[in-house]
């Protein structure tokens, strides 16, 4: 993240620590799940293991995808809808970090009012607008550091 447009056009230049320093010998499954406390995201959160893996083939990569057990996506900038859409529509649970806005590349994006999309804020509420199953939570880290979840359920 860190390029796109903020609330007014602006550069998204929070500062962002990495979650995975303050997770200590947690890990940051285990700070996800201590912040979704109470959800059955905790059992999924407490199952995931990190793999980084380059993937060039497009078969590969839709395989991976429709395989995956959870959809996970810290500051993804543009694709931040569709992780949550394609998350919503495979019924996988999901937690993404929003961050940037991108009210310019998105300008005709509205909330369920007519309002315009110009806004972290009205971003975060334009997500939830998505399924009533999204709920928020504050990650313990400088920077946009606020968790928007689902547990999957259709």
């Amino acid at each position: 993240g860190g390029h796109g447009d903020g609330a007014e056009g602006r550069s998204c230049g929070d500062h962002v620590d990495d979650p995975l320093e303050h997770a200590g010998s947690q890990g940051a499954a285990a700070v996800l799940a201590d912040s979704l406390s109470g959800e059955i995201c905790r059992e999924v959160a407490s199952q995931c293991h990190v793999a980084v893996k380059e993937v060039t083939d497009a078969d590969e990569a839709r395989a991976l995808v429709d395989d995956c057990s959870m959809v996970v996506a810290m500051h993804p900038d543009e694709a931040t809808e569709a992780a949550v859409d394609f998350a919503l529509s495979a019924g996988k649970p999901f937690a993404v970090i929003p961050c940037c806005v991108h009210s310019a590349m998105f300008p005709r994006h509205s909330r369920r009012t007519g309002e315009p999309v110009r806004s972290y804020d009205s971003f975060i509420e334009y997500l939830r607008d998505k399924d009533d199953g999204i709920k928020q939570v504050e990650l313990p880290f400088k920077g946009k550091s606020l968790v928007l979840y689902h547990c999957g359920e259709k």
